[in-house]
């Protein structure tokens, strides 16, 4: 699957030479290939090639992301898929549109696509997109605040009286959190280097993180904890539970993580690392 970013500028952002155009993006595999969202500010060899697309996905009916919010456009003769929601929100509507429900997948070619409800503002109905091929997934959101889901989550937590899940939302103290904690988990599916991860070996904390970049830099499988596959989670909650059920395993774990924090990850350590960096290869 490749993936091409053609915008990245939302509306109320400073323009550059290399940030001119409203956020855009190209999803190719194979003989597949579409565009989620076409703002106002696009390239014109984008749109020249446009109709090349097998279809266009519409996260949501703001004018950085949807041209015909504010501008009636006959050129574009390809599949416009949106929600319902978002086709009346607009002044204009596409010549070639298709209404799609969110969690329902539907297909385009070699894509298996599922929509999400999110929340992108309070005026604008917006969604996510999940895309699978046979061999690989990506999901792709605009700017949001939080998924509609979460209230389902809390629901149900309240409604079973699962009174040992806490779900916090923001805090700003959240070391106090990792302080009470016993084992630290990260489902994450990409990383670049986790900050929660380091401040998780600060507090000496286990950890147990799926097998990504950035969580594999941090984590040492039974050394200060353990990675998983992301497609085999039940071996997640398993090191889980031989962690807290192994005492003389777990105050091992957890001083490695302290020891590794120390040893690489304090702040004198990595600015010492960045220097060492920028002398190698700048002097």
């Amino acid at each position: 699957m490749k993936l091409i970013f053609a915008g990245t500028r939302g509306e109320i952002e400073e323009e550059n030479q290399k940030h001119r155009f409203h956020s855009s993006l190209i999803v190719e595999e194979n003989d597949t290939s579409i565009l989620i969202d076409i703002g106002v500010k696009h390239s014109e060899n984008l749109y020249k090639d446009i109709n090349k697309f097998d279809a266009i996905l519409i996260t949501h009916a703001h004018p950085d992301h949807y041209l015909w919010t504010i501008k009636k456009d006959d050129f574009i003769n390809i599949p416009i898929y949106s929600t319902e929601k978002t086709l009346n929100y607009s002044q204009f509507k596409p010549k070639n549109f298709v209404v799609f429900l969110p969690q329902k997948k539907f297909y385009i070619k070699n894509f298996e696509i599922t929509a999400f409800n999110v929340i992108h503002s309070l005026r604008c109905p917006a969604v996510c997109f999940k895309i699978k091929t046979k061999e690989k997934q990506i999901v792709y959101a605009p700017d949001i605040l939080d998924t509609e889901e979460k209230k389902e989550i809390v629901d149900m937590i309240e409604h079973r009286e699962m009174k040992n899940i806490l779900l916090p939302g923001f805090v700003n103290n959240p070391v106090e959190y990792l302080q009470a904690a016993d084992v630290y988990l990260s489902t994450s599916l990409s990383e670049g280097l986790p900050y929660t991860l380091l401040e998780s070996l600060m507090c000496a904390l286990p950890i147990v993180a799926s097998y990504v970049r950035g969580n594999n830099e941090v984590v040492e499988n039974n050394v200060n904890g353990f990675l998983f596959d992301l497609r085999n989670t039940s071996h997640a909650s398993q090191k889980i539970i031989e962690i807290k059920s192994d005492y003389d395993n777990y105050k091992k774990l957890s001083d490695n993580a302290r020891k590794i924090f120390l040893d690489k990850f304090t702040e004198q350590k990595m600015i010492f690392k960045l220097k060492e960096v920028y002398e190698k290869y700048l002097l």
